[in-house]
């Protein structure tokens, strides 16, 4: 009888712990899948998110010697600018881009458009 209850006691054990390594398991998953929220500027870091929205969007046109106003090459530099950069993405005004969202042909070859997820990025990373 007694070993029977030992028995039974650690099926329980084991089964609670199984139980929690698929839930916990399942969470990581989740949350790897989704990444980070740009709601939360805790969540946006200039290295990972900002950093590359502005190689692959502003930095042709801005770093030293190009046509840009401004270098946004170096932290620092983003940092100093980082509430006018807001405004001109939000605007669409930056990228300078003159096309029609809704008009005719969306999937253009060299089409610097920023995505609404880039933008709304940089505007968490700004507040």
């Amino acid at each position: 009888m007694h070993r029977l209850i030992r028995l039974s006691a650690k099926l329980a054990v084991i089964t609670g712990v199984s139980t929690a390594l698929v839930v916990i398991g399942a969470t990581q998953e989740v949350a790897a899948q989704t990444g980070p929220s740009p709601e939360s500027n805790d969540d946006v870091t200039f290295t990972r998110d900002i950093a590359p929205i502005l190689q692959q969007n502003c930095q042709v046109c801005h770093q030293p010697g190009a046509i840009g106003p401004m270098s946004l090459m170096e932290y620092q530099d983003v940092r100093r600018y980082a509430r006018r950069i807001t405004r001109m993405v939000e605007s669409r005004d930056m990228p300078p881009y003159q096309y029609d969202a809704d008009v005719g042909i969306q999937d253009l070859k060299e089409d610097w458009r920023m995505s609404d997820e880039d933008i709304a990025t940089i505007s968490a990373w700004v507040t």
